[in-house]
């Protein structure tokens, strides 16, 4: 996976899902990279899994810290 992801500028692609602030985000971030979510192969939907999972666990993180 991860070389496979290196290959297509993954590095890149990897940053900027991290960066994305709902699921709603990645999932229209990975739409305009690949056309269609259909076309990730199953490394990169779980990426994108993991990667809406972390974020929405940052954001309850910080709602708390706001308390």
């Amino acid at each position: 996976m991860i070389q496979h992801l290196a290959h297509r500028g993954g590095m890149k692609y990897i940053n900027g899902l991290i960066h994305e602030e709902t699921h709603e985000d990645v999932r229209l971030a990975a739409e305009c990279r690949c056309q269609s979510v259909a076309q990730l192969n199953d490394g990169e939907r779980w990426l994108i899994g993991a990667l809406s999972e972390f974020r929405i666990l940052a954001a309850k993180s910080q709602e708390k810290k706001r308390r």
